[in-house]
């Protein structure tokens, strides 16, 4: 049995991530049972190719290993190539979390196979990742994702192909039903919808420094820059009585066609090796908002750091990234495009 406990500041925050038995069948077949992380694809900050995962990626440390389901995960190696089946349940599925069922849960195979190129002083070898998933509240999906090494870069990209949506989308025309003038919604629960990530990835070891760059193409995205502004309005016309589809979700999500994120970071500073640095910077290319997050941590000794940081976020009031920095404790949005942070970590523990 393994399992991961981690713990912020303060205590009370502790959570398991994982707890999962192993076991296997003639060392032919391996299986894991419990609550596990299930993460699917190879983008480093976007999650098109990852239906099973709990939680949600966050910009500032995109790399974290993301909260899982509880699943059932059976791996086949099949020489240097490895085929998973899952069977995984999250309160989300569940219509009743007291009573669940066996058709509430999802179903998934995912096959990650090695791609060996011709010998040659370029291109080296790859893995090329195919997996399908199924819940029948959920678009069904397939995926591909693929990774290789150029050079010095590596680069990445997910691919997939839904078949309707999970999210709410603005239609072309005003809502006749609403007494406000707002954009109507709907979930699409059919038709094929495409997604695709492009990224890179620079490591100088010399140097203590390494770059992300990813491009996130939403085939069903707007081109509209008011689009988020519309959809905003489409959610607060629903608080006030509308039982329509957009949701908060809908808003902290991407819904412009062309985005992309980039991180440079350096895991030591030339004057001192307890001193990292990291910059941050995301863009919605349709609205022309964005953000970028400079940050500095301080890691005196094993297990303890102080990271500060500035965020700073700009575009109109009402464009994507000004609504997701923005402070909603209010109820309605306040700005917020220069913001200061403070965090002190206490590491993590394993058992």
């Amino acid at each position: 049995m393994s399992g991961k406990l981690q713990t912020e500041f303060p205590l009370e925050t502790a959570e398991i991530l994982e707890l999962f038995a192993d076991f296997n069948w003639n060392e032919r077949l391996f299986f894991r049972f419990g609550k596990q992380s299930a993460g699917w694809g190879v983008s480093r900050f976007y999650q098109i190719a990852d239906p099973l995962s709990v939680g949600v990626k966050d910009l500032d440390d995109p790399g974290a290993d993301l909260e899982g389901p509880v699943a059932l995960r059976v791996s086949l190696p099949l020489g240097l190539n490895t085929l998973y089946f899952y069977g995984a349940v999250k309160d989300s599925y569940l219509s009743d979390t007291s009573a669940p069922r066996i058709q509430d849960a999802a179903f998934g195979v995912k096959g990650d196979f090695l791609v060996t190129p011709p010998k040659n002083p370029i291109l080296g070898n790859g893995e090329l990742t195919l997996g399908a998933f199924y819940q029948k509240n959920l678009a069904p999906r397939a995926v591909l994702g693929y990774s290789t090494g150029f050079g010095k870069l590596q680069v990445f990209t997910d691919q997939a192909v839904y078949w309707g949506l999970d999210s709410a989308v603005l239609e072309d025309s005003l809502d006749p039903l609403s007494p406000v003038p707002v954009y109507a919604s709907s979930v699409p629960d059919d038709g094929l919808h495409y997604a695709a990530t492009l990224g890179g990835m620079y490591v100088n070891s010399e140097w203590k420094f390494t770059a992300y760059g990813e491009y996130l193409f939403l085939g069903w995205g707007s081109t509209d820059e008011e689009y988020s502004s519309r959809l905003y309005d489409r959610l607060i016309a629903e608080f006030s009585g509308s039982a329509m589809p957009v949701m908060m979700a809908d808003i902290g999500g991407y819904s412009a066609k062309h985005n992309s994120a980039l991180s440079l970071s350096w895991s030591e500073l030339p004057f001192s090796d307890e001193v990292s640095a990291q910059v941050l910077w995301t863009q919605n290319w349709v609205d022309g908002s964005g953000m970028a997050s400079p940050s500095i941590t301080f890691s005196p000794f094993d297990y303890f750091s102080i990271k500060w940081g500035l965020t700073a976020a700009w575009g109109a009031d009402d464009r994507e990234w000004i609504l997701k920095t923005g402070d909603f404790t209010g109820g309605l949005p306040v700005p917020r495009r220069l913001m200061g942070t403070l965090a002190f970590t206490l590491g993590t523990g394993r058992f």
